[in-house]
């Protein structure tokens, strides 16, 4: 939008220009300029980064309903999915103001960010926009110390270069406690109203208790009971520190891989929300859309805040794990007598190094079973038996 406006300023404007790309080959973009708020300046902008399913999506459609129908502001949602949905990415945008919203476009510069899944704090750029002074919730097992350890330096500088204010709370664990297992949107849904005070939060408790009848009153008392007590936990926040310092601080480089180019350049990119800025040469020699196979052996995305682990004093021969394990980490072998001999003496067929769901795990057991004769190699057979 900028660029438009100095491009008219010039005593020469260019003619027949595209904005919103870097063109690189044909040369016919205007440069591309910094974000800025274009809505009305009293509206509040907030994003919320999630997991499909997780409930983030289901929660903020009640939040957008809980505002507009208890108070005089406008409202204004829309939700992205990632195409593999149950496990996937979800970006949901929010906003809310005193006067007509006619923003025909995504949140760019929230007022407030919230990030569901701390796993994403590496995989996206999740402060990308946020306005100075502005808030960040992040749902984290992190404590104090080590959550500013692990924050990714990229995010510790864009915190103290625009002066943010950073919450976190653990609703993975409170949501455990509770027994609702993996579902953290009533507690992050709290947090927000709690942190925010779009509306008053006697209110907004009261309103999401109503939303929570009317959305589990089917399922038992229990269910409802689980839920209001996620509400009342979502206060369980703390203030993280921003050390000033951070902002002296270097992004990370990224790790050195020998992974093909279309991966790094182009595939990664995309994966991470950043495809719109790639530039028109990436896809040189690709203008017909042809995409390269195999790619998805490339997404390890690794976002569970846990991961299962095989206990083989458990291991009943079942062979199930190795049916629903989403990353092919475990894979079990029919093996004879003799091939068992043949085991280097480190492992055996009960017993192998337990076996993780993450990259560094595939790849380990990966390396173990190519040890295994290529004849005993039999999927998901004689359960009965050694495997």
């Amino acid at each position: 939008m900028l660029s438009v406006f100095e491009n008219l300023a010039l005593p020469m404007p260019k003619n027949h220009f595209t904005v919103g790309i870097v063109d690189d080959v044909t040369f016919t973009s205007l440069p591309v300029k910094e974000e800025v708020a274009l809505g009305d300046a009293d509206a509040f902008e907030a994003k919320f980064y999630g997991l499909g399913a997780d409930g983030t999506v289901g929660a903020n459609k009640n939040s957008v309903k809980i505002i507009g129908d208890n108070t005089d502001k406008y409202c204004q949602a829309y939700f992205a999915y990632d195409s593999k949905k149950s496990g996937g990415f979800t970006c949901s945008h929010l906003r809310f103001g005193d006067e007509p919203i006619r923003s025909t476009y995504l949140v760019n510069t929230p007022n407030f960010v919230a990030c569901h899944v701390q796993a994403y704090l590496h995989m996206y750029d999740v402060t990308r926009g946020l306005r100075d002074g502005g808030t960040f919730l992040l749902n984290t097992i992190w404590e104090g110390e080590e959550l500013a350890k692990n924050l990714p330096n990229k995010v510790k500088k864009y915190f103290a270069d625009h002066n943010i204010t950073v919450y976190y709370i653990n609703a993975t664990k409170i949501a455990q406690e509770i027994g609702l297992g993996n579902r953290t949107n009533t507690i992050l849904q709290s947090a927000f109203f709690r942190i925010t005070e779009v509306i008053p939060v006697d209110l907004a408790v009261e309103q999401m208790k109503k939303f929570i009848v009317k959305s589990y009153g089917k399922k038992g008392q229990d269910v409802v009971d689980k839920n209001y007590a996620a509400v009342d936990r979502g206060g369980e926040y703390k203030k993280l520190d921003v050390d000033p310092a951070w902002a002296q601080l270097t992004p990370e480089a990224p790790e050195a891989n020998n992974d093909p180019a279309f991966i790094n350049d182009i595939v990664r990119p995309i994966n991470a929300q950043d495809g719109d800025l790639l530039k028109v040469s990436a896809f040189k020699g690709r203008e017909d859309g042809t995409w390269e196979q195999g790619t998805a052996a490339y997404e390890k995305r690794g976002v569970a805040a846990f991961v299962p682990e095989w206990l083989a004093e458990n291991c009943i021969q079942c062979n199930k794990c190795a049916y629903v394990c989403p990353h092919a980490a475990i894979r079990p072998f029919v093996l004879d007598a003799k091939e068992m001999q043949a085991l280097p003496s480190a492992r055996t067929a009960q017993s192998p190094p337990s076996a993780r769901h993450s990259p560094a795990c595939a790849s380990s057991r990966l390396s173990t079973c190519s040890t295994v004769s290529a004849a005993a190699t039999a999927w998901m057979s004689a359960p009965a038996r050694r495997a």
